[in-house]
């Protein structure tokens, strides 16, 4: 199953404008990885998330590295509901008492702790 340094691309769409009342919306793919995916989401799951929290911190992710931080970015839902679908999978989150509602598992706060400490150089 992929994870950790595996790579997946998440497709989403860009707003650019051409000045007033002018804009086209162009569809781009982001190739990340798991853990990458994972340490973008993990900070909105530690107390639980909706799925529109989470769409848009990886749409946040996405337009602070790829463009400028004005445009508008939407997660396309077949990429969203992958991640969600391969994140549940391995084991790092799990569906709240509400639907719609994810949250880190045990095992999600384990990995993220291990993801986010400071290793010795």
């Amino acid at each position: 199953m992929a994870q950790g340094s595996d790579r997946f691309q998440i497709e989403y769409k860009y707003e650019i404008y051409f000045g007033r009342d002018n804009t086209q919306w162009v569809d781009r793919k982001l190739d990340l990885t798991w853990d990458q995916i994972f340490l973008t989401l993990a900070s909105t799951l530690v107390t639980s998330a909706s799925e529109k929290a989470m769409t848009q911190a990886l749409a946040d992710e996405i337009s602070a590295e790829q463009l400028q931080k004005q445009n508008e970015v939407r997660i396309l839902p077949k990429s969203f509901e992958q991640v969600t679908i391969q994140l549940h999978s391995l084991g790092l989150i799990i569906p709240a008492a509400d639907p719609g509602i994810w949250t880190l598992s045990p095992f999600g706060r384990e990995q993220l702790t291990k993801l986010k400490a400071i290793k010795r150089p």
